[in-house]
């Protein structure tokens, strides 16, 4: 918004009076009361530069109070703030414009126009609010597809435990027969042969147990066929019950291919003297599917 303030002086003039009416002695006094109003004249000229100074003021004071439209502010705020520049009461009239008076004095006319100014500069960044509260919780989300199955686990149990039902002595090399079967899951054990036949291929757990007769010695061998190949030694057990009694056991984890045999015989070079009552067993079950 753009305003400009313009100042008005008035001086009184004379009034225009027809010489031809007066008198000689009328004729005189008119030229007396025209040099009284010269140097009115001259008196409100002086009067009116001094006001200019304070016009100005005036000016400054106007254009810092226009902030709204142009009626508003050019008539009714530029009437009060002339007002009290000159220190003027509410009642206080005006000067007079060339229509009301023609006696000395001075007039403040802002007008505005609608024009923006140049921007300003940016100012700083504003402080970080204070954190919001949290929000509610969501929505629970779709199903999510179904996941591939996992693999499957063996689906049957295979597990024996078998032990000798009477006390036995052997020479060396002899196939043992546990004749006495406590738990035969899968019937992968042959009681008839001694065999056990392993149903799947996997891994599998065998247990040992040895007992020797008092005073003798007992020792047993694990071995293993592949497709009626040569037999495979695994492992010995050894007890010796000398001077009393004594029993010794070993386990064993092996990977067996469907139809692999597993079974004991007497050790080569000891004749073994073994004590049933299941102190002399053999054992063994699945441990899982390959």
């Amino acid at each position: 918004m753009t305003c400009v303030a313009t100042v008005h002086f008035i001086v009184s003039r004379a009034p225009r009076t027809a010489i031809s009416k007066y008198t000689p002695q009328k004729f005189g006094d008119l030229i007396q009361n025209s040099q009284n109003t010269n140097q009115v004249q001259h008196s409100a000229i002086n009067r009116a530069m001094h006001l200019s100074v304070i016009s100005m003021a005036a000016i400054l004071l106007a254009v810092t109070l226009v902030k709204g439209d142009k009626e508003k502010h050019s008539n009714y705020y530029a009437n009060q703030n002339f007002k009290k520049a000159f220190k003027l009461s509410p009642e206080a009239p005006l000067p007079p414009t060339d229509e009301e008076d023609e006696s000395t004095g001075c007039a403040l006319k802002v007008e505005c126009k609608n024009r923006k100014g140049e921007p300003g500069t940016s100012g700083l960044p504003g402080m970080d609010g204070t954190p919001g509260l949290p929000g509610y919780d969501g929505r629970p989300g779709e199903k999510g597809n179904q996941g591939e199955p996992g693999s499957s686990g063996p689906t049957v149990t295979v597990a024996f435990l078998v032990g000798l039902d009477d006390h036995q002595d052997s020479e060396e090399n002899i196939l043992l027969t546990y004749k006495r079967v406590l738990l035969n899951h899968g019937n992968a054990y042959n009681s008839e042969t001694g065999k056990f036949t392993a149903p799947y291929s996997g891994i599998y757990v065998f247990h040992i147990v040895v007992s020797a007769q008092e005073g003798k010695k007992a020792a047993v061998t694990l071995r293993q066929t592949h497709g009626g190949g040569k037999p495979q030694d695994v492992m010995r057990v050894w007890a010796e019950s000398l001077p009393s009694w004594s029993t010794s056991s070993s386990t064993a984890y092996l990977s067996l291919s469907q139809g692999a045999q597993v079974y004991l015989t007497s050790t080569d070079g000891i004749h073994s003297y073994y004590y049933a009552n299941l102190y002399t067993t053999f054992s063994g079950h699945l441990l899982a599917t390959t």
